[in-house]
């Protein structure tokens, strides 16, 4: 009736891929903000979600939100989530992890089925906890921990499982915060299963970006969390136009075979990018 998923399939910080073959992941900081990223991925095939099961064993997953097949959810036995994303170079990518109260049921079948989003409904810790984060989330949230003091205007691009959005609300609720979230799948997967509530706009990330400074908005700080994503130079001067004097940029880049392209076109615009290593697995 379904598929085992055990503990023991789960590979290490900083490993990919159905070979487990490993990748180099950086870290940059730009314009004096802190950049990291990450890959954690789970070693397991990619399940059909045409039938439902009761799971005994210590994950339950399920696969697809709003029909998008490309979007899976774990939950294991102590209510720990991890938002897993397909993409072009990124299969098994998980963008987000995140421990919800209590202990849930666990199943394996479709994200869309009434009765997995019922079980796997997600109320949030009181507080937040920064030591659940990955490496590179938590990196990124201490650089803001200003924004507890004097509330800042953050635009953030990519909303994974809304992990970051939902520590900085609740740490920072004077904050003004714009996300950007290119898939209505994964928007729907962060309001049901990780007890993400805040608002997002839904657009691709290059157009809201064009948007953005034709409306002349400035940011104190603005995230970049987008699985495969490579920005181009017209990009990154749009980042540059939106960011106030003194601003942070902090970008989590995950495309491996773009990575020092990448950087050389932020070091173009931000002289001062570098790069920054950070424990479990992160470089």
């Amino acid at each position: 009736p379904g598929i085992p998923i055990h503990p023991s399939q789960r590979m290490p910080h900083g490993a990919h891929g159905a070979h487990g073959a490993l990748w180099a992941v950086e870290s940059w900081t730009m314009s004096g903000a802190g950049k990291a990223s990450a890959f954690l991925t789970v070693d397991q095939p990619v399940l059909s979600a045409a039938t439902r099961a009761k799971r005994t064993a210590n994950v339950g997953m399920c696969d697809g939100v709003l029909g998008d097949e490309r979007i899976h959810v774990t939950v294991d036995a102590e209510n720990k989530r991890s938002l897993l994303l397909d993409g072009p170079s990124t299969s098994g990518f998980v963008q987000s992890q995140l421990r919800c109260k209590g202990s849930p049921e666990l199943f394996m079948g479709s994200c869309d089925d009434p009765l997995i989003r019922k079980a796997w409904r997600c109320e949030l810790p009181e507080p937040l906890e920064l030591s659940e984060a990955f490496p590179y989330v938590a990196a990124i949230l201490r650089r803001m921990e200003g924004c507890r003091k004097h509330p800042m205007k953050v635009l953030l691009l990519g909303l994974g499982g809304g992990t970051m959005q939902s520590y900085l609300d609740a740490t920072c609720p004077a904050s003004q915060l714009l996300t950007v979230e290119a898939s209505p799948g994964v928007l729907e997967a962060a309001r049901r299963f990780f007890g993400f509530t805040g608002p997002v706009h839904l657009s691709d990330a290059r157009l809201a970006l064009s948007q953005l400074v034709s409306e002349q908005r400035r940011f104190d700080a603005i995230v970049v969390d987008i699985a495969d994503t490579v920005l181009d130079r017209s990009d990154v001067e749009h980042l540059n136009t939106l960011l106030k004097d003194g601003g942070l940029v902090l970008h989590n880049h995950t495309n491996q075979h773009k990575m020092m392209e990448q950087l050389d076109t932020f070091r173009s615009i931000f002289p001062d990018a570098q790069q920054q290593s950070f424990e479990g697995g992160n470089v």
